[in-house]
């Protein structure tokens, strides 16, 4: 961090952003660090969906060719925007948490989560992972 701090990751998946317009960017591998107070979003995860940047005059502009992506206004040494975001409501237990980094990490094997929980990217409790139908329909094969 700015501050030479140090903050812990506590998790690393997808995220769909919606701006005000309509418009939606998924943003792949967001790490997740409770600790922030602000959502941070990387100019280099923006290049790899294929939008570009535009700065001038205190606005910044987020483009994907000839469309305006959203547009964020500089606050000291900060580009502020708003955006929404689906963010699952409610307390969790272990092994819906579980289930849902499954989900989050492409259909990862408990094996996998297991291992992100060994080396400290996962902090939540992993339980036995409950039946998976999108699994079983990726693992069929056409007679």
């Amino acid at each position: 961090m700015a501050n030479e701090k140090r903050c812990e990751i506590q998790g690393l998946g997808d995220i769909c952003l919606t701006f005000k317009d309509g418009y939606k960017l998924t943003l792949k591998n967001v790490r997740y660090v409770p600790n922030l107070n602000h959502n941070l979003i990387s100019c280099a995860a923006l290049e790899e969906e294929g939008v570009e940047g535009r700065w001038g005059k205190g606005i910044m502009k987020i483009m994907k060719g000839s469309l305006t992506v959203f547009k964020a206004e500089r606050r000291r040494n900060l580009y502020v925007c708003s955006v929404n975001y689906d963010i699952l409501a409610g307390s969790v237990t272990d092994d819906d948490k579980t289930f849902l980094w499954h989900k989050r990490l492409g259909n990862i094997s408990l094996k996998g989560l297991e291992l992100l929980q060994k080396e400290s990217v996962l902090v939540d409790k992993i339980e036995k992972l409950k039946f998976c139908d999108e699994c079983v329909m990726r693992k069929q094969h056409k007679v």
